[in-house]
C-alpha cells in the first residue's frame, strides 16, 4: 500500500498517494499563460443553463458553478480561460451539468471532471474494475476553482499516468 503524501513546492500544495506531483509557481503560471495566449478553436455547441457574462464570450454556466462564481472578479477569470479549453461538447455537459468528460492521453479513460478543486474527478480505476473519486488538489495562496480545473483536465489529457500516479 503506498503511503499518503503532501508535498509544499513553490507554494503550490498538491496530495496523493504514491509519488508527489510537483508544480512550483512558475509551472503553474506558465501552464495558465499558455492557456491564455493559445486556446483552442471550439464552435458553437449545443443551448445551455444560463448566460454567465456579459462580455460577448458565449459562456453558459450551470447554476451550481453560476453561484459559486458570482461577485468573485477572480474566480471569472478562471472560469473565462476554463472555459476557452473547454471543446464544444465539454462545453454543453459543463453547461448543463457543472462536469464535462476528459479522456486521458495514455490509457484513453473517460474521467468526469466537476466543479471543486478537490475530490471532483471520477474515473475508473487502476485495472478498470470499477469507477472511483480520484483527488487531485492544485491549492496556493488561493488559487481560483477555475484554475484549479483546468489543472486536473491539462494534466489528464496531457499526462495520464502522471495523474494516475499522483491522484489517490
Amino acid at each position: 500500500m503506498a503511503s499518503h503524501s503532501v508535498a509544499l513546492y513553490g507554494n503550490f500544495v498538491v496530495e496523493g498517494e504514491g509519488s508527489v506531483l510537483r508544480l512550483s509557481m512558475r509551472e503553474v503560471a506558465e501552464v495558465i499563460r499558455t492557456a491564455r495566449s493559445d486556446p483552442p478553436a471550439v464552435e458553437d455547441g449545443p443551448q445551455f443553463v444560463q448566460d454567465a457574462c456579459t462580455c460577448g464570450c458565449g459562456m453558459k454556466l450551470a447554476d451550481d458553478v453560476l453561484y459559486a462564481t458570482q461577485g468573485d472578479p477572480d474566480e471569472m477569470r478562471a472560469v473565462h480561460l476554463l472555459w476557452s479549453h473547454l471543446n464544444t461538447v465539454q462545453r454543453g455537459d459543463f453547461s448543463r451539468n457543472g462536469w464535462f468528460y476528459a479522456v486521458g492521453s495514455h490509457y484513453k479513460r473517460r474521467y468526469k471532471v466537476g466543479w471543486g478543486d478537490m475530490q471532483n474527478v471520477w474515473g475508473p480505476t487502476l485495472d478498470g474494475s470499477h469507477e472511483k473519486m480520484w483527488c487531485l488538489q492544485v491549492v496556493g495562496d488561493e488559487v481560483p476553482t477555475g484554475d484549479a480545473v483546468l489543472t486536473q483536465k491539462i494534466l489528464i489529457e496531457s499526462d495520464e499516468q502522471r495523474f494516475l500516479s499522483t491522484a489517490f
